[in-house]
This record gives structure tokens, C-alpha cells and sequence, in this order.
């Protein structure tokens, strides 16, 4: 029986363990979008730039799995050569995604552009459409108040009530 006991606080941490990369598995980093084409980010092994250089990954690099931040860097997986790569990017190097789905009642969601004015009070023209159940992929940084701004499939903003967080699955 005593056994039994110390067993609980196992299980109970690789539960919690599976549930942490679950949901972290949906914030995902990608290269900083105003690098110049061409342009190489460091993959360290280390968050330091005395480290070594895992791999340079291009402006135009898949999607890499967020595990976390250390000081001024983001702590990244990659699938690379059919495994896994961990490693570290610098904040400045990378910005984060979140993935939402559209979920609207009317079946399709509204995409728009930046509002056209300095003041901020324009209003946003309709560049296009997602069909319910799409996966979008949202950059924080450039949110606008409600208005959520994604980067993939297409560009524009959508309103924070036509989307919701997606709670499993991989960076794709």
C-alpha cells in the first residue's frame, strides 16, 4: 500500500507534464516577418549568443513548437531530419503565434484591413472570407483592441468574437 501512495504523485505529474506540451503545442513561433529576404535566424543550443549554432532557419521557416521563454529568449522545437530539435531563437528574431479557429455563427468570417486613417477611427475595408472551422494563426503583437490580427491563411484582422483558441494539435 505504501507504494500506492508515492505512485499518485507520478501519475499526477505526467498527466500534467502531457497536458503542458498539449497546449503549448498551439503558441508557435516563426521568424520576425521584417527580416530581409534571405536572411538566416540562429537556432542555438543555449540561450546565449556565445552558444553554438544548431541551425540557421530562413525568413520563409516552418512554424516551431513554443516551450517557453528564458530571459530575452524563445525556447523552440523544430522537427528536423524526422526528429525533434530543441533549441533557442532571440526574442528580437521571432514573434509568436497563437492558433485560433473561426468559429461563426454565420458560417464564414470577415477579414479586414488596417484601419485607413492616423486617428484610428476609420473603419476597416472587407479584403475577404474564412469559412467556419478554418485554423488562422494570430500575431498578438499587431492586435488592435477586439480586432485580432492573422497572419495565415491570408493577412487582415478579424474580430476576437468570430475566433476561438484551439486547444490541441501541432505547429504546422
Amino acid at each position: 500500500m505504501r507504494h500506492s501512495v508515492w505512485r499518485l504523485p507520478s501519475i499526477a505529474a505526467v498527466v500534467l507534464a502531457i497536458f503542458s506540451l498539449s497546449a503549448a503545442a498551439q503558441t508557435c513561433v516563426v521568424p520576425n516577418p521584417d527580416m530581409q529576404s534571405g536572411d538566416k535566424v540562429n537556432l542555438r543550443a543555449q540561450p546565449t549568443t556565445q552558444s553554438r549554432i544548431l541551425a540557421q532557419l530562413a525568413d520563409d521557416e516552418e512554424k516551431l513548437d513554443f516551450l517557453g521563454k528564458q530571459g530575452n529568449w524563445l525556447h523552440v522545437r523544430r522537427l528536423y531530419g524526422g526528429r525533434h530539435v530543441e533549441g533557442y531563437i532571440h526574442k528580437s528574431q521571432g514573434h509568436l503565434l497563437y492558433s485560433y479557429i473561426v468559429s461563426s455563427r454565420d458560417g464564414y468570417a470577415n477579414v479586414r484591413t488596417e484601419r485607413q486613417d492616423q486617428d484610428n477611427a476609420g473603419t476597416r475595408i472587407q479584403t475577404g472570407q474564412l469559412r467556419t472551422g478554418t485554423r488562422v494563426w494570430v500575431l498578438p503583437e499587431w492586435n488592435e483592441g477586439d480586432w485580432l490580427y492573422i497572419a495565415k491563411p491570408m493577412d487582415g484582422f478579424i474580430h476576437e468574437s468570430q475566433l476561438r483558441r484551439e486547444t490541441s494539435g501541432r505547429c504546422q
